[in-house]
């Protein structure tokens, strides 16, 4: 292709292959997800407001922190008053600072519980004995 041919043609109509390959990119681009840093994050006004309309809570505190490399907030929240046992009593939610939802703080383990520290205690059959020596009557 001659110099001249190369540049009408560029300074013409573009090629149909041209025109396929970018309208492929931009399609390819725009099915990538988005990087992490450019998901937007619940403010924590926003997030206050959508607790608070969500489950009829008074948000008492907001704290910004990572759980499991995950965005969230921990919220302390008071139920309102009322006539019920629950009136007035605080919880803790875990919010996912990206979709909103509530972070579960529950995981199932091998046994059905995940425990703390150092898990259940060892029964033995010297237990019972042992147990009655720490017991004061």
């Amino acid at each position: 292709m001659k110099k001249n041919a190369l540049v009408a043609r560029i300074g013409g109509t573009l090629p149909a292959s041209l025109l396929l390959s970018l309208l492929m990119l931009a399609v390819s681009m725009l099915s990538l997800p988005p990087t992490a840093q450019a998901q937007s994050l619940f403010s924590e006004t926003d997030a206050r407001h959508a607790i608070e309309e969500r489950y009829g809570v008074q948000v008492l505190r907001i704290e910004k922190t990572e759980t499991d490399g995950l965005p969230v907030f921990i919220m302390r929240v008071m139920n309102a008053a009322g006539d019920f046992n629950e009136a007035f009593q605080v919880n803790v939610l875990v919010m996912n600072r990206r979709n909103g939802e509530l972070v579960p703080q529950f995981h199932h383990g091998a046994s059905g519980v995940t425990y703390p520290g150092n898990g259940p205690r060892e029964v033995t059959d010297d237990s019972g004995p042992a147990l009655r020596k720490g017991t004061f009557r």
